[in-house]
Order: C-alpha cells, then sequence, then structure tokens
C-alpha cells in the first residue's frame, strides 16, 4: 500500500533532500524515522515539489507498507514528534500506488498559481499583456469540465484511447492571496499536460480572446490542437495586468481563506487549523438513536476552526457565519445565552467530565456546509472543535470517544436527543468510502464506493426543518414506548436492533397504531442498509438505488417525517430515467433529497426539477454536489 506525505523542511543542519555520504539529508532522516515507527525498513521516495511551484519549501514524497494504517492522523502526530523541528510532515493519506504524483497532497487536488503583476517563479515563463482578467468567466467556462466525463480526451492529441476517462468533481478559480489565483481541480486521475492546456485555454477566456461557450465546444471535442497555449509547468506570471476593483482587496471565495485572514486580523500570531467535514446519509435514517445500522460519508465541505491556546480563564470565540464575537469562560458554570457558543461550550464541558481540561484559547471559525440541508453542520462544528481541542492540549481522546463527547453536547447543551451517526461520520470519514456503523457496538467497516459514471447530488426543498427538533424526541419516544412493550414478554431487548419482525406484529396489538409503524420502519430500514451494501460489494449501484428509493418510502408512508416538497422531488427523480435511487435525508420535514443518478442524465434531471419545483411551490431548490470525502483533519 503506498501513502504520500506533504513535508516542509526548513534546511539547518540538513544537506538538502537527498541522500548524502557523510552529511544528514531530509530522506535519510525520514527513511530512519519511518523505519523505527512502522517496525521494518522503509524507502522514502520522491520529493517532487507540489505542481504549482509557489511554495518552493512543501514537497511531496511516498512510502510503500505492507499493512493498512489505521489512522494516519495520528500516525503524522507520532511521526513529527520523532523528527527534528526542522522538518514538518503536513498531512499522510493513501493513495493508488498508480497514481499522478504532480498534485497538492494537502487537499488532494491539482492546484495552479497564477501571479498577477510580480515574478516568483523567475526562470519561468512569463505570459504579458494588457487588460482585465474576468475570472467571473473563467469559473462559468470551467463548468463544462464537471458536465463532460470523458474530460482526459481533451490533453490526448486526439487519441482514441479511453483508458484515461475521468470524473473531474471540482473545477474552479479562486483567489488566495491578493494578485494570486487558484485553479483547483480534482477528478479520478490526473495528466500533467491536461490541467496545462485547461488553464492556457481558461486564461484566454478571462482575457476575451475565445468565449464560454468556445471554451465548451473545445472540451467537447476533445482535441488539444483547439486549445490555447499550455501554461508554464511551474506556474504562470501575467505581467502587467489589471483585475476589477472589487478584487484588489483580496475578495477571498474560500472559507477557510477567510478563517485565516480573520484570525490573523483579529488575533494576529501563530495559529492551527483544523476542519471536520459535514456528512450524507445514503441510507439508515432515523435508525442510529434505535443502535441499529447507518451508512454515512464524509463530505467536501467542512467547519474550519483556525485556533491558538492562550494564558488566563476566558477564551474568545469569534463565529465568521455569524460575525459576532463573544468573550466567555468555556470550563464556568454559566451557559451562553448564543446558542452557537453552547457547542464549544458543550465540547468544553463534557471533555472536563472525562477528564480533559482545557485552557482558554482564541478561536475563529466557520465552514461552507449549507446550513438546513440536513448536512450536519452542527456535528461538524462539535466534531472540529473537539478534534481541535484534543489535538491542541493532548487530551488523548480517541475518535470514536470525541464523537460520543459530541452527541452528548447535542444532548445536554443543545437539546437534541440525537445519535451519533452524524458526529461519528464527520470524525471518521475517508474518501471513496461509506461507513457501516453499528451503532450498538460502534464497530464499523468501510464499504467501497466508488460508482463510476455517476454523481451524487442534494437538491434542498428549500423547506426549514422547523419542526424537526421536537418531532425528533416524538419519534424517538414512539420507538422506546414498542421496545417496552416487546421487552416485558421477550427476554434480552433493550432496543429495536433487538425486535424482529415477527416479535413486533406478535405483541403489535399492546402498542398504538403509530408506534407500531414507526418501530416496523425501523426494523426493515437495518435490513435495506444491510442488503444495500451487500450490493455496493457487488458494485450493483442499480439495486443500491432501489434500496434508496424504499427508503425514501419507509420514511414517507411509515416513519411521518415527510412534507410534500420532498415527496415532489423524490416523484420526479423516480420518474427520470438514470435516476437510480433518491430519498429525504436527515431529520425530515425539510432538508434534501440526496441522490444517486447517471453523469448522463444530471443536466437534464436538474433542469426539469428546478422547472417543476418552481412551478409548483414558485421558488427554485438549490442543487447541492458532494463528493464523498475525509473526515476531521489538521490542516495546517
Amino acid at each position: 500500500m503506498r501513502y504520500f506525505m506533504e513535508l516542509a523542511y526548513a534546511g539547518g543542519a540538513f544537506n538538502g533532500w537527498q541522500r548524502q555520504p557523510n552529511a544528514p539529508s531530509v530522506q535519510a532522516t525520514l527513511e530512519e524515522r519511518l523505519s523505527s515507527l512502522l517496525g521494518r525498513p522503509t524507502e522514502v521516495v520522491g520529493a517532487g515539489r507540489t505542481d504549482t511551484g509557489v511554495h518552493a519549501s512543501h514537497y511531496v514524497a511516498h512510502f510503500d507498507v505492507e499493512d493498512e494504517i489505521q489512522n494516519p492522523s495520528d500516525f503524522c502526530y507520532h511521526l513529527n514528534a520523532m523528527l527534528p523541528g526542522e522538518i514538518a510532515i503536513k498531512r499522510i493519506y493513501r493513495v493508488n500506488p498508480s497514481a499522478h504524483a504532480r498534485f497538492d497532497a494537502l487537499s488532494r487536488e491539482y492546484h495552479y498559481h497564477i501571479i498577477l503583476g510580480k515574478d516568483p517563479f523567475r526562470r519561468h515563463n512569463t505570459w504579458q499583456y494588457r487588460g482585465v482578467l474576468d475570472v467571473e468567466a473563467m469559473n462559468r467556462a470551467a463548468e463544462s469540465l464537471l458536465r463532460e466525463r470523458d474530460f482526459t480526451s481533451f490533453a490526448k492529441l486526439g487519441s482514441n484511447n479511453h483508458t484515461n476517462l475521468c470524473r473531474v468533481t471540482v473545477a474552479r478559480w479562486e483567489w488566495v492571496a491578493k494578485g494570486e489565483l487558484m485553479f483547483r481541480i480534482r477528478a479520478d486521475r490526473f495528466l500533467r499536460n491536461m490541467v496545462r492546456a485547461v488553464v492556457g485555454t481558461l486564461v484566454d477566456v478571462g482575457r476575451g480572446k475565445i468565449s464560454v461557450e468556445r471554451f465548451d465546444e473545445i472540451v467537447r471535442a476533445r482535441d488539444l490542437s483547439l486549445s490555447s497555449s499550455s501554461a508554464p509547468a511551474q506556474g504562470l506570471l501575467l505581467a502587467d495586468v489589471e483585475y476589477p476593483e472589487t478584487i484588489k482587496k483580496l475578495k477571498d471565495t474560500t472559507m477557510l481563506q477567510k478563517i485565516k485572514t480573520e484570525f490573523e486580523n483579529r488575533f494576529g500570531g501563530d495559529y492551527r487549523v483544523y476542519a471536520s467535514s459535514g456528512r450524507v446519509n445514503l441510507i439508515g435514517e432515523h435508525t442510529d438513536y434505535n443502535l441499529g445500522f447507518v451508512l454515512p460519508g464524509a463530505i467536501d465541505k467542512a467547519i474550519y476552526v483556525a485556533i491558538r491556546p492562550i494564558e488566563g480563564e476566558v477564551s474568545k470565540l469569534y463565529s465568521v457565519d455569524y460575525d459576532v464575537q463573544l468573550d466567555w469562560n468555556l470550563s464556568g458554570e454559566a451557559k451562553p445565552a448564543e446558542q452557537w457558543a453552547c457547542y464549544p461550550y458543550g465540547i468544553v464541558q463534557e471533555m472536563a467530565k472525562r477528564g480533559g481540561k482545557c485552557g482558554a484559547f482564541e478561536v475563529v471559525f466557520g465552514g461552507d456546509v449549507p446550513l438546513g440541508a440536513g448536512l450536519s453542520s452542527s456535528a461538524a462544528l462539535e466534531s472540529a472543535f473537539g478534534y481541535a481541542l484534543n489535538e491542541e492540549y493532548g487530551l488523548g481522546f480517541s475518535r470514536e470517544e470525541l464523537a460520543k463527547i459530541g452527541q452528548m453536547t447535542e444532548h445536554n447543551y443543545i437539546g437534541v436527543r440525537c445519535g451519533i451517526m452524524d458526529q461519528f461520520a464527520s470524525l471518521m470519514g475517508r474518501e471513496s468510502k461509506l461507513i457501516r456503523l453499528d451503532c450498538r457496538s460502534l464497530e464499523y467497516t468501510l464499504v467501497p464506493f466508488n460508482p463510476v459514471g455517476c454523481r451524487v447530488v442534494l437538491v434542498d426543498s428549500m423547506v426549514k426543518h422547523s419542526l424537526a427538533s421536537s418531532e425528533y424526541n416524538v419519534r424517538r419516544e414512539q420507538c422506546e414506548k414498542g421496545v417496552a412493550v416487546v421487552a416485558a414478554h421477550e427476554e434480552g431487548i433493550e432496543s429495536l436492533r433487538d425486535v424482529t419482525k415477527e416479535m413486533l406484529d406478535k405483541y403489535k396489538g399492546e402498542m398504538d397504531e403509530m408506534t407500531y409503524r414507526r418501530c416496523a420502519y425501523v426494523i426493515d430500514e437495518n435490513q435495506r442498509l444491510l442488503d444495500a451494501c451487500d450490493a455496493l460489494e457487488k458494485g450493483d449501484y442499480e439495486e443500491f438505488g432501489r434500496k434508496i428509493f424504499g427508503s425514501h418510502d419507509g420514511l414517507s408512508k411509515e416513519y411521518g417525517v415527510n412534507c410534500k416538497e420532498l415527496d415532489f422531488i423524490a416523484d420526479i427523480a423516480r420518474s427520470t430515467e438514470g435516476v437510480l435511487g433518491a430519498r429525504m435525508m436527515g431529520g425530515g420535514f425539510g432538508g434534501c433529497v440526496i441522490h444517486l443518478l447517471k453523469a448522463e442524465a444530471y443536466d437534464g434531471y436538474i433542469a426539469t426539477v428546478k422547472e417543476k419545483f418552481a412551478a409548483e411551490f414558485g421558488v427554485e431548490p438549490r442543487v447541492i454536489d458532494v463528493v464523498i470525502g475525509d473526515g476531521a483533519r489538521r490542516i495546517e
């Protein structure tokens, strides 16, 4: 198995990267420490610079191991503790050994930087022209890449070889510093020429040399001869460029950059950044607090926390989303009046109950997890704070324990008696994997989720979860009532996980109709999930989709957490060719419908559902594309 690591080193006593006779080197030092940590001789290969050429001290290297590293974040922590201060490992993660190594290892995206008006590359190529760079047009053009499945053919000189097909899931330009643009692209695989040709052509869109429509035609034609000159391999200087006045003030488009900029402006000094992801749940809804099974996955949208411990008892918390700062003693008995502040307060309190004492800290936090969409932004917030405080204060909690701390924060400080699924997924998620979690034992299995030629997309009903919190507790009480009826007659019954359909039917006469239907749904949903996992193991996404549709029917008709907007979207999905499965997701009574659909059906379906939904309800639904990604992690 191959693992990549992104690292930085500051020179000092080291004689460069490569092994040198009679002189220490970064490579030799890493190999020595890795061999000691792994218990076997280990070779470190690579140290090619990240492809942007911007961060000259950041390198990519890889090493191979026989057994999977169960917790790469913890492994990274222990390796850093063994290394001298001049070397810092930013991140370690597993990759396909045949994957192309020219990408940004922090995010697993290919990042191409453009500097406007200065030359950090010196010996590298410079493109000079006068004019305004239209970044909005460049991003409109880049959307073509998300629609074109056979994207890599764009860079294959008209080759008919289709072995390099890939699916692009992220493609956009972002301002990362004043005068510095970055093109982010995430795909199944990368060809260097592909990205350079795309960047060169997109820059010509920004310069007004070709239109957005023309770029779309070039991508669909898959003919490199139609593209503009390829951008230089080491990044690009655009000299003598004017760009819009509104951009000159550093209009960052990424939440991460906003968090960092806000911390630096508000508090200054050194800090560390952590993130924890929102989640989707493909199937297994309202089963978690009944100690059944769930099948969530972390997504590529997260809550970010920039944090620094300080002296004293009063912490300084700034919420980017609410644009409010609160100074509060989180270790004290007084609970904040602001609900957003109750999340970090609850985390600190729950850690203290378990012997984990946190000091005061300065923190800036916010995220790009859409609110009210059932993506568990609250669990991401709890997990981000829990993970950050655990790392900053060396508390030693496992990720499973952090999930329980987040769950108890919801119970004791927010007033929602949730299960553990959301926090568990946010902390334990892995790219291209779903988590089959047993909510009774907390044992979990990573299930492969790589539906080639398909996309996961959420369509927002635009209905807020106004009933979710109160009705959530009602449903839980109904399930507990059903368990009590069966437990009065059968031994070993502690939750619906222990109740069979035969048992439920046997004692149906002792419970009201609503209680029976709620319990029956949970028992059926657990079996649907197990059958869905079998389908995934076989790569049968058609059958997996049918189970998703079945889940929606149960939630709507038996568990009663539907609303007319959610059912309307699901009905359109069911009647559309190419939509494999769709169901409401989250607590219900609003939020999103999650879909698994074929890529070629995406454009037509989204246009149809937007048009019909707007005609019926007078508002256009929000569409959220998601990619299954990693959970809690340190960013930098």
